[in-house]
């Protein structure tokens, strides 16, 4: 019975000062948040990048442009439909974000995975000095 009466106080200061297993999940949450706006931010910085070796690139026949112009704006779209996940994500209560943390995760996958596949292609594309 004392140990009991020993616990109560210590979990009403744990409560006070935000240590309860309830808390975990948000702060599992604004990580995960700053995790995706940092990927955000390289993927912006890539596809500047894309772009500076597509506009050096004056060998390309018009059709590889247009091709490589096609790919890069998928590549844009592809972040504005992550950044926009993020964003509604932000928006739901903290019991319903789980639901979203796989969807973008695989989002950023997708991402990743079509940047692999322009750059293979753009250095098959662009001689590299």
């Amino acid at each position: 019975m004392k140990k009991l009466l020993l616990l109560i106080p210590i979990v009403a200061l744990l409560s006070l000062v935000g240590c309860t297993a309830q808390d975990q999940p948000a702060l599992n949450r604004e990580e995960f948040q700053r995790q995706m706006e940092s990927q955000l931010d390289e993927f912006d910085q890539r596809i500047e990048r894309v772009e500076e070796e597509r506009n050096r690139a004056t060998e390309l026949s018009g059709d590889a442009r247009a091709r490589l112009d096609q790919a890069i704006e998928g590549l844009k779209e592809q972040r504005a439909d992550l950044a926009t996940r993020l964003e509604g994500m932000k928006a739901v209560s903290d019991e319903e974000w789980e639901t979203f943390k796989p969807e973008l995760e695989r989002a950023s996958k997708d991402l990743q995975q079509a940047f692999s596949d322009l750059q293979g292609t753009l250095e098959d594309a662009v001689p590299q000095n």
